[in-house]
């Protein structure tokens, strides 16, 4: 059973069963009941001045640990000068529904072009997620995961980890939306944000952020469809958007799904199935006024493999015959094994030399940079624990040294080489120990 939609007030007790939780199953559909008691979200009202003026410092603190090296004419500094006198203010015109979100500066780089929020609309934007984020469990999936930031990677990953051990799916769907969040129709998210929220402060709130103007060329522009990146309430829009397509597949017993913003895996268990649910997702895009993006889609037997979030997915299919026949002439039944591999996709790669290459041009030192790089290598062999550290570190260092990006080589190398050190080490320790 789908959930129901119901209407929430963030500072209004809201609630969720307790003797009925949400299957996590990897073969059974989520459901929610219908006739669930009222209980509290929490026991704090998240729109006093006391909580706003926290989630406000934490986001403050964050970014401050982002700009201590930027120049002397960035629009950072006036802006921490002049906040103490403009935070009271800000805070109580956010608590009365009367703050207001400025406009967005539109920036033109070599690789790509940056719509920027101002400092003081990122830490009421953190804000207001903070106030809504109690909600969320009402009418998102427990199959929509980039909500919980980069852990939803590892949850995701281990769902279809334990999927693919059941043995029982034959058939996958691998879909991505063409340009997504630029593509999102701005009278249908409002529509699903109205049936979900009934607070006036929330609705015109969250109005301005989707359909926030931009400053490009000395122009002020009011785009006609698409959410700004780079927010709290970007992440919480896609999730919000692509409910319907949740709820389609929550319904099939025959389905397994889960979601990581508009990054869908489905793997089926019949060929109908599988069918049916290609059907049921091009009519739902189609009345979300979205695309699948062609070359970031793949449909097709399991046995052909696949990645997501990441992770590459290799299925090694064996068949065994039963020897047993328990009467005379009838025929062996046929049991199939299936296994998979995970590997690390060179997309992932591709990233994180990216996002050096940023660190870099930003004046990062070495050492942050090398750190940066270490804790990406870490962080994967935590995703998928049958790559190690070495492993990851080894693929940049090939990457780099193929680009000829030297520098970038020797910060990996550096670490490759120190892992193997300490893995050497604690292997020599281990025998000592075993032999005494």
């Amino acid at each position: 059973m789908e959930k129901k939609a119901i209407k929430i007030r963030p500072n209004q007790p809201i609630s969720q069963s307790a003797n009925q939780p949400i299957s996590q199953s990897a073969n059974q559909p989520i459901s929610q009941s219908a006739n669930q008691p009222i209980a509290n979200v929490s026991p704090k009202r998240p729109w006093s001045a006391s909580s706003i003026e926290k989630s406000v410092n934490t986001a403050l603190i964050e970014i401050k640990d982002r700009k201590h090296l930027v120049g002397d004419r960035s629009y950072w500094w006036p802006f921490i000068h002049d906040w103490p006198k403009q935070k009271k203010d800000c805070i109580t015109n956010f608590i009365e529904g009367d703050y207001r979100f400025e406009a967005m500066d539109f920036y033109f780089f070599k690789d790509e072009n940056v719509q920027a929020w101002s400092y003081r609309d990122t830490l009421f934007g953190r804000a207001l997620y903070e106030i809504l984020r109690p909600t969320f469990k009402h009418f998102i999936s427990d199959r929509c995961l980039h909500l919980e930031g980069p852990s939803g990677v590892s949850k995701a990953l281990a769902l279809v980890n334990r999927a693919l051990e059941t043995g029982e799916y034959r058939y996958f769907m691998r879909v991505d939306i063409g340009n997504f969040y630029g593509t999102i129709n701005h009278k249908i998210l409002m529509s699903q944000i109205n049936e979900i929220f009934d607070d006036p402060r929330v609705l015109n709130y969250l109005e301005q952020v989707a359909t926030i103007p931009v400053i490009k060329n000395a122009d002020v522009t009011l785009p006609s469809s698409g959410v700004p990146r780079r927010s709290s309430l970007s992440v919480l829009f896609g999730a919000i958007y692509l409910t319907p397509l949740d709820r389609e597949f929550e319904k099939s017993k025959d389905l397994f799904f889960v979601r990581f913003c508009d990054d869908y895996l489905v793997l089926a268990k019949k060929k109908s199935a599988f069918l049916k649910a290609k059907r049921r997702m091009q009519n739902i895009l189609d009345q979300l006024k979205l695309k699948v993006s062609r070359t970031k889609t793949k449909m097709g037997s399991l046995k052909e493999g696949f990645h997501f979030l990441g992770d590459s997915f290799s299925i090694h299919q064996t068949i065994e015959e039963k020897n047993e026949v328990e009467e005379k002439g009838t025929t062996p039944q046929t049991v199939v094994s299936k296994t998979h591999v995970n590997t690390l996709h060179e997309r992932c790669c591709v990233r994180v030399h990216q996002r050096l290459e940023y660190m870099r041009a930003d004046a990062a030192t070495a050492e942050k940079t090398q750190h940066s790089l270490w804790l990406w290598a870490a962080w994967w062999s935590r995703a998928i624990p049958t790559i190690s550290i070495s492993t990851c570190l080894t693929r940049f260092c090939l990457r780099a040294y193929q680009r000829e990006e030297i520098s970038l080589f020797w910060l990996g190398l550096t670490l490759l080489l120190r892992q193997l050190n300490a893995r050497r080490r604690s292997t020599s320790i281990v025998q000592c120990a075993t032999i005494a």
